[in-house]
């Protein structure tokens, strides 16, 4: 009886999001053709977004989303589609996800960092979240570190803004000068909006042009939130790019300075990845697993180790760009001071009040910013051709350095255990 009422029931009943349809033609399908560049047997789909904040619904067409996060069966099935806007006829972004119900909304903190005033973020068109025809959120529940249920909400959001993988660069100055525009984006976040980003990752930068934007919000975190105000149960981040200090397993809440020294692993990734340099398939591999390796559920060891080697570790990616070469020297060698490196020891040495205020700069984003700003100055590097290339990398090892798989929610890894122990 229940499968035959089951097979009578209504689409929305069955669980069948009747927000997303199939576009089959009309005048419609043939401009989101024209916009998106699909052929005539690409399948379209028509997607509503119903605003949480002035209920006005808009419509979207799209094909198939340009991201592969959702084939994981873990994480939050998130997709990402290009798609076209039939109200203004522009090519928008499209995101589609399952968020955790603790964390902030998206669009919230895209209005709020828009009304501050924040710069080189994308343009925020709408976002809410998805509801069945009866009016109810659509939801989903998972487990969460302590085996008790996890509430996941069915979310869109649309922006106006479509940019290009930092990865597809010109030229290593665009993409220096993208990430500094990325960098700007969360100096602005943080001193106007007293927002911390919390996900910085070679992801999620994006060029537009020759600037950058910063983009995916979702994890972001109200600056000085102590423990028993944060929003989620877990620590957060992209394992590539979470700070060395953080994945040690060190106690303190996450700080301005942990994002920035994920900067510095997005310009280390791209430089041995996707720059030309004289590193070999095997060498190429063995430091990107350094980015990866843990030791009993811990790691970070390996990323503080390369930063206070800071010379010896730019010298063995062999840079073809010399400027690049020189970034990445200079912020190595700032970055070893959190770490204990021999320039570290050696001032300390000297002048314990020196020595503490090489460390208290790495947590403000003026120094950094200040070393990317000179170097960009240089007019012979703004006018090399040095555009990406695909670096080989050990097809054994593989799986463990392509992709940058979001490892947002590691409940099983010790390494994303919750700073801010005890918070419910």
């Amino acid at each position: 009886m229940f499968f035959w009422h089951l097979s009578h029931a209504d689409k929305s009943i069955r669980g069948t999001d009747t927000t997303f349809r199939r576009v089959r033609g009309g005048n419609e399908a043939e401009k989101a053709r024209e916009v998106l560049d699909l052929k005539d047997t690409d399948r379209l789909y028509k997607v509503s977004v119903k605003d949480d904040v002035t209920k006005k619904k808009t419509f979207y067409v799209v094909h198939e989303p340009f991201t592969n996060n959702h084939i994981f069966p873990l994480g939050r099935g998130t997709r990402c589609f290009k798609a076209y806007d039939c109200q203004t006829e522009a090519v928008v972004l499209l995101k589609d996800t399952w968020r955790v119900s603790k964390y902030e909304l998206e669009g919230d903190i895209y209005r709020e960092l828009h009304e501050k005033g924040v710069r080189n973020i994308a343009k925020f068109i709408t976002a809410s979240d998805v509801r069945h025809v009866c009016g109810e959120v659509q939801k989903f529940s998972s487990a969460a570190k302590d085996n008790l249920p996890r509430l996941h909400m069915h979310y869109r959001l649309v922006l106006g803004t479509v940019g290009t993988s930092l990865k597809q660069f010109s030229s290593t100055w665009q993409m220096v000068n993208a990430v500094k525009c990325a960098l700007l984006a969360h100096w602005d976040a943080v001193t106007k909006a007293n927002i911390l980003h919390r996900d910085v990752s070679l992801g999620n930068i994006v060029m537009v042009g020759e600037e950058g934007i910063l983009i995916d919000w979702e994890l972001s975190k109200r600056v000085g939130q102590g423990p028993t105000t944060a929003r989620c149960d877990e620590k957060t981040g992209t394992f590539q790019f979470i700070s060395a200090r953080l994945l040690m397993g060190d106690t303190g809440e996450h700080k301005t300075g942990d994002d920035l020294e994920s900067f510095v692993y997005v310009l280390t990734t791209v430089a041995i990845k996707y720059a030309r340099n004289t590193l070999n398939p095997r060498r190429r591999t063995f430091l990107l697993k350094k980015f990866d390796s843990t030791l009993n559920g811990v790691g970070g060891d390996d990323k503080a180790d390369l930063l206070t080697m800071s010379m010896a570790t730019v010298s063995r990616i062999g840079l073809e760009q010399e400027p690049f070469s020189a970034v990445l020297r200079d912020i190595y060698s700032g970055f070893g001071h959190r770490y204990m490196s021999p320039d570290q020891i050696m001032l300390r040495e000297k002048d314990e009040k020196a020595a503490e205020a090489e460390i208290e700069k790495l947590e403000t984003h003026d120094w950094l910013y200040g070393v990317l700003e000179d170097a960009l100055k240089n007019i012979i590097w703004k006018a090399a051709e040095d555009g990406w290339v695909h670096q080989e990398v050990l097809e054994e090892d593989r799986h463990m350095t392509t992709g940058q798989k979001k490892r947002k929610s590691y409940d099983e890894e010790r390494v994303l255990k919750d700073i801010d122990t005890g918070i419910k």
